[in-house]
């Protein structure tokens, strides 16, 4: 951690415009290129919470030792190495595609992604996170938790 910093955020963020690590995300170049992301985001967001909420379920009924469960959590490993793909070729095409480019579903849904992704992926991208916040891209609280889970 940087000594100049009171706040592990500001050493992210220093770290990142020191370095060059924050990307400017190129315009989406038409309406329907936004709008084919914003589809596509919505999709990827279903399929990361699907079986989310199913494991969600039969936790909240203390089922734990079900079979289901041990099958949501296998689904949930494919579906994020999948998605993982996907989101990163999103963000190294267009930056971290932030709330005024794809709303806030979209901005929650490469947020979500990026958090349940491997360790190397949360640190990869983390860089990213504290320009689209000064942006107004990306939301505070994202910048508050993903440095919890790196």
């Amino acid at each position: 951690m940087l000594f100049c910093c009171r706040r592990p955020v500001e050493c992210i963020f220093i770290t990142c415009m020191v370095f060059g690590a924050c990307k400017t995300a190129p315009v989406v170049s038409t309406p329907s290129d936004r709008q084919q992301l914003i589809i596509s985001l919505d999709s990827i967001y279903k399929e990361d919470q699907r079986y989310r909420v199913q494991a969600d379920s039969l936790q909240r009924l203390n089922k734990w030792n079900d079979p289901a469960l041990a099958d949501c959590w296998k689904k949930m490993a494919a579906i994020d190495s999948s998605n993982v793909i996907a989101i990163t070729q999103i963000i190294d095409k267009y930056g971290w595609p932030g709330k005024t480019r794809v709303g806030e579903n979209g901005n929650a849904t490469v947020f979500l992604v990026i958090q349940h992704a491997d360790l190397a992926t949360q640190q990869k991208y983390l860089p990213v996170l504290p320009a689209a916040v000064e942006k107004g891209d990306g939301r505070k609280d994202q910048l508050a938790l993903l440095p919890d889970r790196v």
